[in-house]
C-alpha cells in the first residue's frame, strides 16, 4: 500500500485510534494524516522544543554532508585529471627515452665502423 514508509504501527493507530476508513482515502490524504500522526507521537514523547532541535541538527548534518560530498567529487575531478596528466607525461618520457635510445644506437654503429676504418 501506498503508506511504506510510515512507522510501524502508524496504519494501525490510525485504525484503531479514529474513526477513518483508511481504505477510501487517496493517498495523498493517507501520507498527510500519517505525517501529522507521527508528528504528534514524536512531540509527544520527545516535546516541541527536542523535536525542532532534532530537525535543525538534521539540516545541519545534511547541510555538512552536501559540503563533504562537493569536497570529494571536486578532489576526483583534480585526480582524474593529474591521472590524464600523468599518463601523458610518461608516455613522453618513454617517446624520448626510445628516442634517445635510437640515437645512442646510431652513435655507438658510428664509432665501429670509425673503428674498423682505422
Amino acid at each position: 500500500m501506498f503508506g511504506a514508509s510510515a512507522a510501524p504501527g502508524t496504519w494501525s493507530k490510525l485504525g484503531k485510534e479514529s474513526s477513518v476508513d483508511m481504505e477510501r482515502l487517496a493517498p495523498a490524504e493517507a501520507q498527510e494524516l500519517v505525517a501529522r500522526l507521527e508528528k504528534s507521537d514524536l512531540e509527544a514523547r520527545f516535546g516541541r522544543g527536542k523535536l525542532s532541535e532534532s530537525r535543525a541538527e538534521n539540516a545541519r548534518l545534511a547541510a555538512e554532508f552536501e559540503s563533504v560530498r562537493a569536497f570529494y567529487q571536486d578532489v576526483e575531478v583534480h585526480l582524474a585529471a593529474a591521472q590524464e596528466e600523468a599518463v601523458r607525461e610518461r608516455r613522453e618520457l618513454d617517446r624520448r627515452a626510445a628516442s634517445s635510445e635510437a640515437a645512442c644506437k646510431k652513435a655507438e654503429r658510428a664509432l665501429e665502423a670509425e673503428r674498423r676504418a682505422r
